[in-house]
Order: structure tokens, then sequence, then C-alpha cells
């Protein structure tokens, strides 16, 4: 008998989404965009910065310090259910208040270090309690889950060649792949000028599409042959992963071939 964990492979049920592009491409913007249609939560640290939604219908849990960022993510883990959406806005400008939050703690322990600045024991927490924050918010697969950040040149994380790709700024060796690894979605989002009778127009640009250029990954294949989608918004993704996956439950499966029996002579 097999054991009773065991069962057909399936995938997770929410969205697991990480946006990353240069700084005011409107990616807090594009969180606001699902506010009316969705019950969403920002986590946020206090040097961000959310005038562009204060009418969006979002709310908000700004966090400190990691005592409050880990009683977050407790409350996410047991009753995140009551979320459709919880975001953290953004991982790049939580990183430097937690890491500030690590640093004091070393100051209040031994004061001459005020002098200086964090060390490596510092980075090595701070890296190991983002990668476990990330973690648990994907695992429990009761909300979407999703993280903003900004992008910067670094080499590509999943190539020997060392050229520059835009990725996600996340502080620390292989904490890029280790953070985009926990998520089902990645995107670059970025704005582009285009000229239409004779109007230079600005239109935003969700890529899902990994390039030599930046780093995207599209695990349900939802945004076209070119992986792209203009002008986006939470709902139009959402909308857009739903119709891929009723569209895959939706193909018939080929039944397996039988192999003729043998005769015996």
């Amino acid at each position: 008998m097999p054991h009773p964990s065991i069962r057909p492979v399936s995938t997770r049920e929410h969205i697991a989404f990480l946006v990353h592009g240069d700084i005011g491409t409107g990616k807090t913007s594009l969180i606001g965009s699902g506010g009316r249609d969705f019950k969403t939560l920002i986590l946020r640290p206090p040097v961000d910065h959310v005038q562009p939604i204060q009418d969006s219908g979002c709310s908000e849990w700004v966090l400190h310090d990691w005592t409050e960022a880990f009683e977050a993510l407790e409350y996410c883990r047991h009753e995140g259910q009551d979320w459709q959406w919880i975001w953290l806005d953004s991982i790049s400008l939580w990183q430097d208040v937690g890491l500030d939050d690590l640093f004091q703690q070393a100051i209040d322990r031994k004061p001459s270090r005020r002098n200086y600045g964090p060390d490596k024991p510092e980075y090595g927490i701070n890296m190991s309690r983002i990668g476990e924050f990330v973690r648990h918010m994907v695992g429990p697969d009761t909300f979407h889950f999703g993280i903003t950040a900004h992008s910067i040149d670094l080499p590509d994380p999943i190539s020997s060649d060392g050229d520059l790709i835009r990725v996600p700024w996340i502080q620390g060796k292989g904490m890029v792949s280790r953070v985009c690894g926990y998520m089902n979605l990645v995107g670059y989002y970025d704005v582009i000028e285009r000229e239409i009778r004779g109007e230079t127009r600005l239109r935003r640009m969700l890529h899902t599409q990994k390039t030599d250029v930046y780093y995207a990954k599209d695990q349900y294949s939802a945004f076209g042959p070119n992986g792209t989608m203009v002008n986006p918004t939470i709902p139009k993704i959402v909308e857009a992963v739903e119709a891929t996956r009723k569209s895959k439950n939706s193909t018939p499966k080929r039944s397996p071939k039988r192999r003729s029996a043998r005769r015996r002579t």
C-alpha cells in the first residue's frame, strides 16, 4: 500500500509573484491596482512610499524591525486566508531596515560597535531571516504572495559567463536565486516611450521571459509567446494565469497505450 502522503502531482493553488524594476516605474501602483478587486495587505518598511495608492482599498502593516516582521509572518501563516493578496513592498528597502535593526542590537551588546558599520555576522543573519520570511510566506499556499524589488545589474545568477543582467536587488551571495526560486512568477517591469500620432506616450510593460538583459520567469506560460503584458494590473495578471490554468485542465489527457499480451507458445 502506498504511503498516505503520496498523491498525484499538483500545482500551487496561489500565485507567488516577484516584480522588479527601476525606482519610479510604478511597482507600488501595480499593487494598488488590485485593491478594489482583491482584499490586499501590504507589509512595508517605514521608508517606503505609498502615496500613489492611498485610496486604492489596500491595507498596510508597517514593519519597523525584525520583531514586527516575524509577528506579521506568524499572523499571515495562521490567518492569511483572510486576505487574497499579501505583498512585501519592497524587499530591497526592507533588507536595509532589517540590517539596521540587527546592527542596533549589536551596538546594544557592545557600544563600541557604533564606530563601525555592520559586519559579516549581521549580513549573514539578515540574509537568513529574509530567506526564512519569504519561504514561510510562500509555504502555506493560502493567499497570493507578492514581492516588489528594485532592479540592479549583477552577474547572471544562472549562467557562468559572467555577463551582467538586470535582477532583483537582494543583498547577499546566492540570494537572488534563492528568493526567485520560491516564486512561480518573476516579472521585470519597465516604462517604454512610444510616439503615437506625433505624441509621446508612456506604456508600462511587464516582461515574464528571461533575456540577456533582465531576469524573469513564468511557470504558467500565461503571457503569450512574447511573455509580455502592456499596462498590467493585478486583476489582468490573475485573469491571465487563471485562463491558462483552465485551458490546461480542460485539455483531454491521452490514455496510455496498452501493451498487447504476449502469447505463450
